[in-house]
């Protein structure tokens, strides 16, 4: 009984770190963004419609001049992925290691018009691990390129790294076994980084709601932009 109980409770437990509880929407093989652009017409398509093509969004808020904004965050859902890792990590080490969690994340932020329809849309999107052991740090962050964003990715745990390691080494002209994949960045987990992104594309906001609430409809129509 106690197997049984422990492997959902840990999944939750996961669960619950990446996404604190707001609305994702998960796929796993990714989401290919510029499978949206059909969907979506700027000063015609509501708000009520948005929602009915990506779902509950993983948080809304109001930009300094009143505008309202909301941002989906779309996950790269890989079942198990490192999961199997920590479980075998925490029998090793009794429970003392750190645990793993990866995470391709692409975001949908949307600003719309006094009239409730889409005025602006930006696209954005993270690849890291998120670390915990008491407390949670992040590894290998890095933002996504636009040929990310319009490619359904799903990075696994060791391709997060050697993507990021990559980068860097160019970036840096430095080979690529010197980048250290192992620096750890602030916790940020997935509408914290929704959010970050609706900063950068609208300044700051107000009245932020990582938690809101689901209605009848919602991602109705999200297998006819992404079938599953």
């Amino acid at each position: 009984m106690t197997k049984q109980l422990k492997t959902p409770l840990l999944l939750a437990v996961a669960s619950v770190l990446l996404t604190g509880c707001a609305s994702v929407q998960k796929s796993y093989d990714g989401h290919d963004l510029s499978r949206i652009d059909p969907y979506v017409e700027k000063n015609k398509t509501t708000y009520r419609e948005m929602r009915g093509l990506l779902g509950t969004p993983t948080l809304t808020a109001k930009t300094k001049d009143g505008d309202f904004v909301a941002g989906w965050a779309l996950v790269g859902n890989r079942p198990g992925g490192a999961f199997g890792r920590n479980v075998g990590k925490g029998m090793l080490t009794l429970g003392f290691g750190s645990s793993t969690y990866e995470a391709t994340v692409k975001n949908v932020i949307v600003r719309f018009a006094d009239d409730g329809t889409v005025a602006d849309v930006r696209k954005s999107g993270w690849s890291y691990l998120q670390k915990h052991r008491i407390t949670n740090w992040l590894e290998c962050e890095r933002p996504l390129t636009e040929a990310e964003l319009n490619t359904p990715l799903n990075y696994t745990v060791d391709e997060i790294c050697e993507v990021y390691a990559n980068e860097v080494a160019a970036k840096e002209n430095i080979p690529v076994d010197e980048v250290d994949t192992g620096k750890e960045t602030d916790f940020c987990n997935i509408p914290c980084h929704t959010q970050r992104d609706a900063v950068s594309a609208f300044g700051p906001l107000a009245e932020v709601d990582q938690l809101v609430d689901e209605e009848e409809g919602d991602g109705a129509r999200f297998a006819e932009i992404f079938p599953r």
